[in-house]
């Protein structure tokens, strides 16, 4: 959640860089956060942005 308040452009592959763990890794957490309905993400092709929204 920080790297996404920090940069909302942030990709998968860079989420898992800085948290030290495989891209399939941060692909599992941010579809957790996304079906737990914490953030959105807004655009499609991987061009868009991240939402925060609780």
């Amino acid at each position: 959640m920080d790297l996404i308040r920090k940069n909302s452009e942030i990709t998968a592959k860079e989420i898992a860089r800085c948290l030290g763990c495989s891209l399939s890794g941060a692909q599992y957490k941010l579809k957790v956060l996304k079906k737990d309905g914490r953030i959105r993400f807004n655009g499609k092709g991987g061009k868009g942005r991240w939402e925060i929204l609780r």
